[in-house]
């Protein structure tokens, strides 16, 4: 029987690895939608524990101020185990209460202000229909516009009035009984109870679940993959930790920041507009962009000239959100361009709706820094620039290609000759018959030996 050598074996496995490959990516695209319903069942299994740790990378950064402070607290030293422990617990306590304070504040002050903004915007929204119906109806008439049907213009406006005005009733009930169920979450949602609870054990026990971590990461993988994957964790943790708390922090600042300025110039609807306003911000780029439009179109139907100003207004709040709110609350947290963000946005929108848009921001951010890490390391493994702007400037390098010698060795390793360009690479051979230069000599070595 015959052997098969080294490079015939490779080559064998990676063709059935490929073939495999195949296979599997074919299985994929096939059974795609089922995939994706298994996915999603087994993310709504552990969704608990997914807003657990939600809500401990949110209440973490705040959880160490408080720490912080009960630390420099007389007696000073360094304190004992027990002390600590005191400490963590105490924090934990002060922090939490105050979750509970602001969420009680919201429920109580802010969303019954919303609620009667909703139902004064819907009264608002069929009376224009209602006292527009005549331009609306010369509109439809004069560029002859029919519904799908066929029918005419006026028949089409009471439709429009129907559906508008059903389309705001339903509006109504969908956010009285959100309301509804907010204000009984704490005894029918046993989710939000567990995650609550499991956030508690993370904050309480974070030192002892990552020594647990690092424990089982020793036992079955070598120190260097241990230190490797150590650092790219404490990595995501400080993305993750900084992009959501500092986009909550910017949420809660341009909504206040936009409700004083309506109020200020005296605008409809300030709670309302402010609150869209300040939820959509929370998504990079396009948020402030749907809760400006949604603003001036609820404006437009009350006061076309408020809603002017609004647009005036809203440029200038954003502007000081992307040049001053924002790099003060948030910095370089993220580390990648805006197209990046947007096709993270795009793909996360796509596949898990809003909760995608956010999380995969980070997780973009994440697979960035590790592939340019990758990237880097490989570059300079060959001795190659690794700074991209080596690389604007049409062909290789400079440092990879030095023309003329790399062309050479190329040429030369092809079989073909290709001359080189005068006064380049070395000095071309002296031809027959001429004299050779005499050398000086190098007196430098006979000095030092004297």
């Amino acid at each position: 029987m015959q052997k098969i050598d080294g490079e015939a074996r490779g080559r064998m496995i990676a063709n059935i690895l490929t073939g495999c490959a195949v296979v599997l990516f074919a299985v994929v695209i096939y059974r795609i939608n089922d995939i994706m319903h298994g996915v999603l069942k087994f993310l709504d299994i552990l969704s608990p524990l997914i807003i657990g740790l939600f809500i401990a990378l949110i209440m973490r950064p705040a959880m160490r101020q408080i720490e912080h402070l009960l630390c420099k607290l007389p007696p000073r030293g360094k304190p004992s185990k027990r002390r600590l422990t005191a400490y963590r617990a105490l924090s934990l306590v002060i922090v939490y209460l105050l979750l509970l304070a602001i969420l009680i504040g919201f429920f109580v002050i802010i969303v019954p202000q919303f609620v009667i903004s909703a139902q004064s915007l819907t009264e608002t929204v069929t009376g224009w229909v209602s006292s527009h119906r005549i331009e609306i109806e010369g509109f439809l008439k004069e560029f002859n516009i029919t519904d799908i049907t066929g029918q005419s213009s006026q028949k089409m406006l009471l439709q429009w009035e129907d559906i508008v005005r059903a389309a705001m009733d339903y509006l109504g009930k969908v956010v009285l009984s959100l309301i509804n169920m907010s204000y009984n979450i704490w005894g029918v949602s046993m989710n939000l109870v567990l995650a609550t609870v499991i956030s508690i054990y993370m904050l309480f026990g974070r030192e002892k679940f990552l020594a647990q971590g690092k424990k089982l990461c020793c036992a079955f993988l070598k120190p260097e993959h241990v230190c490797i994957l150590s650092y790219w964790l404490r990595r995501a943790h400080l993305i993750f930790t900084g992009f959501i708390s500092g986009k909550v922090i910017e949420t809660v600042v341009v909504g206040v920041a936009c409700y004083i300025g309506m109020l200020v110039f005296r605008m409809d609807y300030a709670l309302l507009i402010s609150v869209i306003v300040g939820v959509t911000n929370f998504i990079p780029f396009i948020g402030a962009l749907m809760g400006a439009v949604i603003g001036i179109v609820i404006l437009l139907m009350v006061n076309p000239v408020s809603a002017f100003w609004f647009l005036i207004f809203i440029v200038v709040l954003q502007q000081l959100d992307g040049n001053v709110f924002g790099p003060r609350i948030l910095g370089d947290s993220l580390g990648i361009s805006s197209f990046w963000v947007i096709l993270a946005i795009v793909l996360g929108g796509g596949l898990f709706g809003v909760t995608g848009m956010i999380l995969f921001i980070p997780i973009f951010a994440i697979l960035y820094e590790m592939i340019s890490t990758l990237v880097r390391s490989r570059l300079k493994a060959r001795g190659m620039p690794s700074d991209t702007a080596s690389y604007d400037k049409p062909g290789l390098p400079a440092d990879v290609c030095a023309a003329p010698d790399a062309c050479a060795d190329a040429a030369a390793s092809s079989g073909t000759k290709k001359e080189s360009p005068a006064g380049a690479g070395k000095n071309p051979p002296a031809p027959a018959g001429a004299k050779k230069k005499p050398t000086i000599p190098d007196r430098t070595k006979k000095e030092t030996k004297r």
